[in-house]
């Protein structure tokens, strides 16, 4: 039986980050089984590819990668940037052009975030999950609260 949901985006800085920007072990191998069982992982953040690109090598992302809060896709495997959206840019924008590029239907995609950058994600996936840590406003636009970053809210 395969997964329901077949793509899983997170945030990084506050979401998959500890506090102490690490992604930690267990995370680490929740992320590998995820995708062991084919399901298929990408981030969306906020920040710059050279500010991601420890983290994509590091959990051996080869899917695109959503940068600038939408503004652009990374693909690690062609070593390419790619403008998404240039007008309403957003991560949401980003997740429903990635979603067509994939053949996968927003329902079966899950997002988490923690901050109101992350809203316009979170509205987009067929389950949205947010930490504990995350902004008021984010929480009502969650399915799912889960834990704190600093407590492996991802896993």
């Amino acid at each position: 039986m395969g997964l329901y949901y077949s793509l899983l985006v997170s945030d990084l800085d506050g979401t998959l980050l500890t506090s102490d920007n690490q992604i930690s072990k267990h995370t680490r191998q929740a992320i590998d089984r995820y995708q062991k069982n084919g399901g298929m992982f990408t981030i969306a953040t906020g920040r710059s590819l050279r500010a991601s690109l420890d983290i994509i090598n590091e959990l051996h992302i080869g899917l695109p990668v959503i940068l600038y809060n939408g503004a652009m896709l990374y693909y690690p495997y062609e070593n390419e940037i790619r403008e998404v959206v240039p007008k309403g840019i957003s991560k949401g924008n980003a997740l429903q052009y990635l979603n067509q590029i994939l053949q996968i239907p927003a329902r079966k995609t899950a997002a988490i975030g923690n901050q109101l950058n992350d809203i316009s994600m979170l509205r987009i996936a067929g389950l949205s999950a947010s930490v504990a840590n995350a902004h008021p406003l984010v929480k009502q636009y969650t399915d799912v609260i889960v834990p704190t970053n600093d407590q492996e809210g991802v896993r």
